[in-house]
């Protein structure tokens, strides 16, 4: 489970520890030290990439589940399971 943030830590703890050692905030520290882009390049590299994502998770959201037939497909395995339990009965799945 993962920590639920200031239950046992107050809101400043938590706060310092996220501006201090969050590994993103550190590595966009060092692109911007190192002059490869500045922070108001990478803003906009963040702003487009989460365009990007959301525009991708609503495409998906429309589509339909894909066949349970290809969770087998392309890995290196050499036979498929000849069943598939789900977290209900109904949506087990048998191969024949």
């Amino acid at each position: 489970m993962s920590d639920p943030g200031i239950t046992y830590r107050d809101r400043d703890e938590v706060a310092g520890m996220r501006s201090a050692r969050d590994c993103i905030e550190q590595t966009k520290a060092r692109i911007v030290e190192a002059g490869w882009a500045t922070a108001e390049e990478l803003k906009e590299e963040e702003k487009g990439i989460r365009a990007k994502v959301a525009a991708e998770v609503e495409e998906a959201s429309k589509g339909s589940l894909p066949r349970p037939e290809i969770l087998y497909e392309d890995i290196y395995f050499n036979e498929k399971p000849p069943f598939i339990r789900h977290a209900t009965p109904e949506a087990s799945v048998r191969f024949a």
